[in-house]
């Protein structure tokens, strides 16, 4: 959703969707989401679903999609760098907020606050009562409790910033590993040496001795990964051959390497010390020679396990009430920090990514800042493009070389650029600008010099829907960025476009 789209009535053309591993049926969920959209509002009475028949599908399982009880319907909705600075462009803040705060994604995330503040009445009731019981007729015993509490709460504390720490080595360590990286995944079901395939993201997917695959996180390890060594990936096949992993586990099996020796855990000492204080104070306490200090306890961390679940309700209902108006805040002072917006008013590199959509919409623009395609031929401009708009279907992208070396050297540019980008949102807390990849460089390179479409797939092994879909997709950013260019950059997106839009691709539909 998050677009006004209504339809009098829906095509469903395929019941069928890859899910990212393999192709599923559609769930009645996913299907009254599809036909949810049938009928215009204050025009139709009723609107229409057709579904385009399919053998391998029986109607009655259709009937069962259609008749199935309705499910509520879930947005997706959620502000874009292009969306942002247009809502600077056209608002006030307030205003921006306003439209946010008034969207469905926002509705539905409203709706639960009634039952959250329910549940804080009830819960604050019995807090009244745990605290009765808790009485000690020789002191104030929530005084010694929460001496006690303080106490274990500075040791958890310097554990949880130990932790912290090593966490934050542990991510920059993984973000840092590239493929033919040999370390040691210490998990005990994982445990032993792993080559890593690619990295996307922060989480490196690896084959292990045991030519299993799978991606790393930072669950993973204890302590940053260190490389031991590195070892030439297969530059033909991918880890879904079985001969590949097979080839690939035996020179894992064959290093002679030692795994590294892990650090002890030491806590802070001045935490030790302030904790063993508090220890001191509370043993010292009147309360601590009560001879129904056992019971008043009891009651003390039941009190206690419920201040903290109504603390948790309270921070829930703060995060769910605008939402979407905080997450906008958070895209804008990404904005700001790379010169797109200043004080809630569009700078001139703003103007340009206001005309940009998709989900590469602000590397798009930094890019064309950087004059990034300058100088290049229309099939190496399409090429460098697509590993912005580019999504392979893999569970484990293949390995993919840049077509060209000048094409090499402008996609290390835009790594750099897509790193910049990255660091600035990591900063503000935002995830919205996706890796790079060049899976389909080649392949679009090869179609746009005018090869063959058989000859093209036969390398890549793509099915030609998958090339379609891919070059439809390409298009309509070339053409986005044809609109937005000026002068030789406009002229070599719209010859790159020409030079893609051939063949099967004119002539088949989005």
């Amino acid at each position: 959703l998050g677009i006004n789209m209504p339809a009098k009535t829906v095509v469903i053309e395929d019941l069928w969707k890859f899910s990212g591993e393999r192709h599923e049926l559609l769930t009645p969920g996913e299907y009254t989401q599809l036909t949810g959209r049938a009928g215009r509002r204050g025009i139709d009475e009723i609107g229409h679903a057709v579904v385009v028949f399919q053998r391998q599908v029986p109607f009655e399982r259709v009937a069962s999609l259609a008749s199935t009880r309705t499910y509520e319907l879930s947005s997706s909705f959620r502000p874009s760098y292009n969306m942002a600075v247009n809502l600077v462009r056209n608002y006030t803040r307030d205003q921006a907020h306003h439209l946010l705060n008034s969207s469905f994604a926002q509705f539905l995330a409203d709706r639960g606050v009634v039952t959250l503040e329910r549940e804080i009445e009830r819960d604050t009731a019995h807090l009244a009562g745990y605290r009765e019981q808790m009485h000690c007729h020789l002191g104030d015993f929530a005084e010694y409790w929460r001496l006690r509490e303080k106490a274990e709460q500075i040791r958890e504390e310097a554990r949880k910033g130990r932790e912290r720490v090593r966490s934050d080595a542990v991510r920059d360590a993984l973000m840092s590993l590239r493929p033919g990286d040999v370390i040691f995944v210490p998990r005990a079901r994982r445990r032993g040496l792993a080559v890593v395939l690619s990295s996307r993201e922060g989480r490196p997917t690896v084959l292990a001795q045991d030519r299993k695959f799978f991606r790393l996180s930072v669950r993973d390890f204890e302590e940053p990964p260190i490389v031991l060594t590195k070892i030439p990936l297969p530059r033909s096949g991918s880890a879904r051959s079985a001969r590949y992993r097979r080839d690939l586990a035996a020179r894992l099996v064959a290093l002679d390497v030692r795994p590294p020796k892990q650090a002890r855990d030491r806590l802070d000492a001045r935490a030790q010390r302030e904790a063993a204080r508090l220890e001191d104070l509370a043993a010292r306490h009147p309360c601590h020679a009560c001879p129904d200090r056992p019971t008043h306890e009891r009651w003390a961390v039941r009190a206690s396990q419920l201040e903290q679940r109504l603390q948790g309700i309270e921070r829930r209902i703060k995060t769910r009430t605008e939402t979407l108006a905080r997450q906008f805040e958070r895209v804008l002072g990404v904005l700001e920090e790379l010169g797109y917006v200043r004080e809630f008013a569009i700078l001139p590199k703003g103007d340009v990514l206001s005309r940009i959509y998709g989900e590469g919409d602000i590397l798009v623009a930094e890019a064309l800042g950087d004059g990034l395609v300058a100088g290049l031929s229309p099939a190496e401009t399409a090429a460098l493009v697509s590993t912005v708009v580019y999504e392979s279907r893999e569970r484990v992208p293949r390995q993919a070389d840049m077509p060209t070396a000048e094409t090499a050297q402008r996609y290390q540019r835009l790594d750099r650029l897509w790193r910049r980008i990255r660091r600035s949102e990591d900063s503000h807390h935002v995830e919205l600008c996706r890796e790079l990849e060049a899976g389909f460089a080649t392949p679009v390179f090869q179609w746009a010099e005018g090869k063959p479409l058989q000859d093209v797939l036969a390398e890549t092994g793509m099915a030609p829907g998958d090339f379609v879909r891919s070059c439809k997709q390409l298009l309509d950013l070339l053409r986005q960025i044809e609109e937005v260019a000026s002068g030789q950059t406009a002229d070599l997106a719209h010859r790159a476009v020409e030079s893609v839009n051939r063949g099967v691709v004119s002539y088949t539909g989005v």
